[in-house]
């Protein structure tokens, strides 16, 4: 078994045997450990949880590499949503999809 720290001390361990045994309260325990998932809206927290904890189980044996970028990828995507003006911007309407650009060789795309 692994013994990395995920924050405040706490080992991966923990969250691992917690989503072996209840997988609703590891969740849980993660949402307090990361304070920053209050920021996201509900449908995104509940695919942020899913996404960690899955992360952890599968990358246990391989140093929690993926772990590790989803885990900062989400924290980024969290940022955005605390600002309500990124979140508005980040939701669209976008202005279409930019000028055609040629191809190598001339030709239009």
């Amino acid at each position: 078994m692994f013994t990395r720290t995920l924050t405040g001390g706490r080992t991966l361990e923990k969250y691992v045997a917690a989503w072996a045994e209840a997988p609703a309260q590891a969740g849980e325990a993660l949402v307090e450990e990361l304070p920053w998932l209050h920021w996201l809206p509900e449908s995104e927290r509940r695919n942020c949880v899913s996404e960690l904890l899955t992360e952890l189980i599968a990358g246990a044996e391989t140093g929690l590499l993926p772990f590790v970028h989803s885990l900062a990828s989400w924290r980024s995507t969290a940022e955005a949503w605390a600002d309500p003006q990124a979140a508005r911007e980040l939701q669209g309407p976008f202005a279409g999809d930019g000028p055609e650009l040629p191809r190598p060789g001339g030709e239009a795309l």
